[in-house]
Order: structure tokens, then sequence, then C-alpha cells
């Protein structure tokens, strides 16, 4: 991705949207209403301990993949980027946990759509 700040915005617009339309899924799950047509299946909440745990680990993954990178030496050549591309780093999450879960398919549009 570049690090131009539009194609960021474009891009943070995107995965807003997305977090929008699941945000409504999960507020209908919480209301017992699942009959909202609009949004995404799936969201659900989940257990307070399983967010803790969740978080934990990243962070342990962090720890050790930055303890190994000062190890090797690799650290110092790791490039900067613009502070605004955090942004995009954190709409790259949502956008891809829906493509990988399978939020969003193409259906009923031929093969030639799933290639395109």
């Amino acid at each position: 991705m570049s690090d131009n700040p539009v194609a960021i915005l474009l891009y943070l617009g995107v995965a807003g949207f997305v977090l929008h339309l699941y945000l409504v899924d999960f507020r209908a799950t919480r209301a017992d209403n699942v009959t909202v047509s609009s949004s995404m299946p799936g969201a659900s909440a989940m257990p307070a301990s399983a967010l803790i745990i969740g978080v934990c680990v990243a962070l342990l993954i962090l720890a050790v993949e930055t303890s190994g990178e000062i190890v090797l030496g690799v650290a110092s050549e790791q490039s900067e980027m613009a502070w605004y591309f955090l942004f995009a780093s954190l709409a790259a999450g949502v956008i891809e946990e829906v493509i990988f879960r399978g939020y969003l398919v193409v259906s009923k549009r031929g093969r030639a759509a799933l290639i395109t």
C-alpha cells in the first residue's frame, strides 16, 4: 500500500463502512433480532476472558518478534512510515477479517466474477 494520504483515507472509508455493517449485525444479535438482511452474518459477543487472552497473546507475539529482530540485528533495517499509515494498518485488519472469514462472498454471478 502506498503512503498517499488520499489512498489511505479511501481505504479507511471502506474499512469504516465494513465495520459499520459488522456493528449493525452485532447489535442485532445482542437484541435477539437476527433478521437484519443488510448486515453481515456471524457477529456475536465473546467472553471477556477470550478478549484478554487474545490481547495477551498478540502482545507476546509482538514482543518475541521485536526481540528477535533486535537479537539478529535487523531492527535498524526497518523502514520508517508516516504517522497516518497507522490508520491504514488498522483498517487492513478489519478488511482482512471480512475477506478471510468469508463474509464477503460473490455468489450467483458466475465463474468470471470469482476470477476477476
